[in-house]
């Protein structure tokens, strides 16, 4: 690995433990956090597993939704998945005028999320991110099954 260069390392055993996740059969929801710094390494990661499994359903956020789950709801298509991943939920974030309303909609999505979807649900986020849920969005913080964490 010392060719490579550094943006494109990642913890290889979480990538691994990620693409079981995402290969069970049968499909079980759970609902998962991908912590990824690194938005180039994150876009491989995502390409690669897309590529040994072709029914992950990406969702990419709009910045200034305020109810992520009726976002991906309505963009979700209504197909079987392997997984379904969703991005975008640091710029939401960074970019939302009123972030304490989508926190608390995430506190409130997350009996939804294993009701509707029934497969992993994987959101892909930076260490941030993931801090603010922790601290901010506790009730939907509680409900995920796996965080990965792929940063080298």
């Amino acid at each position: 690995m010392d060719a490579i260069p550094d943006r494109y390392r990642y913890q290889v055993d979480e990538v691994e433990a990620l693409r079981e996740l995402v290969g069970q059969n049968p499909r079980q929801h759970s609902l998962n956090l991908a912590i990824c710094d690194d938005t180039s390494l994150r876009s491989l990661i995502v390409q690669q597993i897309r590529e040994a499994f072709p029914e992950v359903e990406v969702t990419a956020l709009w910045p200034y939704e305020r109810d992520v789950f009726e976002y991906v709801h309505q963009a979700s298509s209504r197909a079987p998945k392997d997984a379904l991943f969703i991005a975008g939920l640091d710029d939401a974030l960074s970019a939302n005028i009123d972030r304490a309303a989508l926190l608390a909609g995430l506190n409130a999505s997350a009996p939804r999320w294993k009701a509707w979807f029934a497969c992993p649900v994987v959101f892909w986020l930076d260490r941030h991110t993931a801090d603010i849920l922790r601290l901010h969005a506790r009730d939907f913080w509680e409900w995920q099954t796996g965080v990965y964490r792929l940063d080298a």
